[in-house]
């Protein structure tokens, strides 16, 4: 190729150097212009313009046939491959982008369920579907989620109604009762649950009806529940747990939520051989929806995600 033709396939027009690629390979204006769906004048035109850009004849042509000369067939080793790749890179482009998932997903969830669930499983659902959008509201109350919008929520398997799909998202685990170190030390570690009336303990208010709630305890089969005294009250897990660390009374609460206090040794679990368990946390949702991808694809990083911890 001449020295005009040592440019910089970066300065080309690539529609271009596609047109000669096919006049190339097919050996005829027609049938390139057939393959790319424009006209043979078209054709013509863009290879004129491409060898005036290079300075260079790419193509000989008469009224029978097309070869490629020299300079074409230089031109057109150095293309191929580098052309190719960037096709497959955009089709394989293309082809992410149209199998990424998109939309929209709402949950309705209690506080208990943040921390141990949608604060582990959303990040990773959002790296693998950054197309889809997450709704996290937190809602205490028992609420029609179908009614009110939601593809989905989280309870208890006792709290579920019969007509709708339950997926467990954490194993069974128990209630328990925890105090600070400087209360226990102060006020004896309590050896039955009985033993509660005669402690401040940090009641807890149930959002739906606004009662207080009775503490319930198991051990061997034997059910008690126990109505505890306190002058502090709230419908919140983990304000409980703060006044617990505090030293202002006992708190009942789930033991997932309690374990980072334990860990730090600011709370002290009492009384676990009466602890009562519960089956676990589940996702639930209207048997309609086992055919919502986006919540199909949601459950799967929730299965990998916090099987892993």
């Amino acid at each position: 190729m001449t020295a005009k033709a040592s440019l910089s396939i970066g300065t080309l027009p690539w529609r271009s150097l596609d047109v000669f690629r096919a006049v190339a390979s097919r050996r005829s204006f027609v049938a390139a212009a057939r393959e790319l769906g424009t006209s043979s004048s078209a054709v013509s035109q863009s290879i004129a313009a491409l060898e005036q850009q290079l300075g260079a004849t790419l193509l000989i042509r008469n009224t029978r046939s097309v070869n490629v000369t020299t300079a074409g067939q230089e031109l057109l080793t150095r293309i191929g491959s580098a052309m190719d790749d960037v096709y497959a890179a955009v089709a394989g482009l293309g082809a992410d982008r149209a199998h990424q998932l998109q939309g929209r997903l709402r949950f309705n969830v209690p506080r208990f369920a943040l921390a141990p669930i949608f604060a582990r499983v959303v990040p990773a659902f959002a790296k693998l579907h950054p197309s889809v959008e997450v709704e996290v509201d937190v809602e205490p109350r028992f609420i029609d989620i179908v009614a009110a919008g939601y593809d989905a929520g989280v309870r208890m398997h006792e709290d579920l109604e019969r007509d709708m799909v339950a997926v467990r998202l954490l194993p069974a685990f128990r209630f328990v009762v925890v105090g600070s170190p400087a209360y226990l030390e102060r006020h004896g570690r309590p050896k039955h649950p009985r033993d509660l009336t005669q402690r401040q303990c940090i009641r807890y208010r149930l959002p739906a009806s606004g009662e207080l709630y009775t503490w319930e305890f198991e051990q061997r089969g034997r059910s008690l529940r126990v109505r505890v005294n306190g002058a502090l009250s709230t419908n919140s897990d983990e304000f409980a747990l703060q006044l617990a660390a505090a030293g202002l009374g006992l708190a009942y609460v789930p033991e997932p939520h309690a374990q980072p206090f334990v860990e730090k040794k600011t709370l002290e679990v009492v009384l676990s051989n009466w602890a009562a368990q519960v089956p676990g946390a589940y996702l639930y949702f209207p048997k309609g929806a086992r055919k919502n991808h986006l919540l199909r694809a949601f459950i799967e990083v929730a299965h990998s995600v916090l099987a892993t911890h």
